[in-house]
């Protein structure tokens, strides 16, 4: 019974890391790219705002499944993983909505919660 928490742990990791990277891999600089920056601002703000959720949902489902599997270590960093997306969820505040630097601050936060994610996901992975 460990083990399926311990694969339901890893799956739900490895979603949450994967949305991470598609957006700061894939939308944000496509984004960034090819719409003028009002549009590109619009997006990833609408994007980040019903977007961000998910993985903090999956991050924090995979570190209840980790608990219970036995590997309160990896559930511990997820749950850190699943608040920091929702912090990142907050980072275009609307008093800074105007400035050009903050979906690139957006996608940024994004991008450095990849390393704490894989690192749960990896933690799950030794059952620790």
């Amino acid at each position: 019974m460990q083990t399926a928490f311990l694969s339901l742990s890893l799956v739900l990791a490895g979603a949450a890391l994967g949305w991470s990277a598609f957006f700061s891999f894939v939308a944000a600089p496509i984004a960034m790219r090819d719409l003028d920056n009002g549009r590109a601002d619009r997006y990833l703000r609408n994007l980040i705002e019903s977007g961000h959720l998910a993985p903090a949902s999956f991050a924090a489902l995979a570190a209840g499944a980790a608990f219970v599997g036995g590997g309160p270590g990896a559930a511990g960093l997820l749950l850190i993983a699943a608040f920091l997306f929702v912090v990142a969820r907050f980072a275009i505040s609307p008093g800074a909505r105007r400035k050009a630097n903050t979906r690139i601050l957006a996608s940024g936060l994004t991008a450095l919660l990849m390393p704490v994610t894989a690192a749960g996901a990896l933690l799950v992975a030794f059952g620790l």
